[in-house]
């Protein structure tokens, strides 16, 4: 026969098209409550042999945060509706946003007032142009653990060469690039610093569920929101 039998299986393939992640330039104003709980975990690939002896693959440097947020609207100050809404604009788990992170938002000392000699940035392939960063470990060494800044607090951005405050250079806060205008790019030697507040870009990690009226004029949620390492 020309076509298909009962025993023949038709199969339609549908063209699958991926979007870029839309991001909302805005810091989340959730409120986090007493109980939220945070992590932070890095991709490890961990093996044990059959003698007992254990090896990691640290497959990379970046550590990725979550939270799950306990929200309550009882002050009033960001309202469930304005949740909904965020979760609504964001398109569900599809979109990312901002968040501050209390226990890890400033260059200096994970809360301290950051300064131009804070952090040292990495070179990227583009000349005059610079990566902000936030070490763990040694910085500059390119083996130690450290997170990719970007998403700048906007203004908040300081830069030093070689710890000479700098002034020619623009900072693009959605990005966290530093680029330094034309003739007053660093030499390769010298050492090229920055200091910021910095947001974590996030996602929901999981649908809005499980809302609960606690009381006439109270709504509380459990939000869970996972880092974006490359919003």
């Amino acid at each position: 026969p020309s076509g298909p039998t009962d025993q023949q299986c038709c199969f339609r393939f549908t063209e699958v098209r991926i979007m870029a992640r839309p991001f909302l330039e805005e810091q989340a104003a959730i409120n986090i409550d007493f109980g939220s709980s945070f992590g932070q975990s890095y991709a490890v690939l961990n093996t044990q042999t059959s003698s007992g002896d254990s090896y990691g693959i640290l497959q990379n440097p970046f550590p990725v945060l979550r939270y799950d947020l306990g929200y309550t609207n009882r002050d009033q100050s960001y309202t469930m509706e304005q949740v909904i809404d965020l979760y609504h604009r964001s398109g569900g788990t599809f979109g990312g946003f901002r968040l501050k992170d209390w226990a890890d938002f400033s260059t200096n000392n994970y809360a301290d007032t950051p300064t131009a000699v804070d952090q040292i940035c990495i070179a990227t392939e583009n000349a005059g142009e610079y990566q902000m960063v936030r070490w763990y470990g040694t910085q500059g060494d390119l083996t130690q653990p450290r997170r990719l800044i970007k998403k700048p607090v906007d203004g908040s951005g300081l830069v030093a060469v070689d710890t000479v405050i700098a002034t020619e250079y623009v900072i693009d806060y959605t990005t966290g690039l530093i680029q330094f205008n034309a003739g007053f790019e660093p030499l390769p030697s010298e050492v090229v610093t920055c200091g910021c507040l910095f947001d974590i870009p996030v996602r929901f990690e999981a649908n809005l569920t499980g809302a609960n009226l606690n009381t006439w004029d109270t709504l509380s949620a459990s939000l869970n929101v996972v880092e974006l390492l490359n919003p």
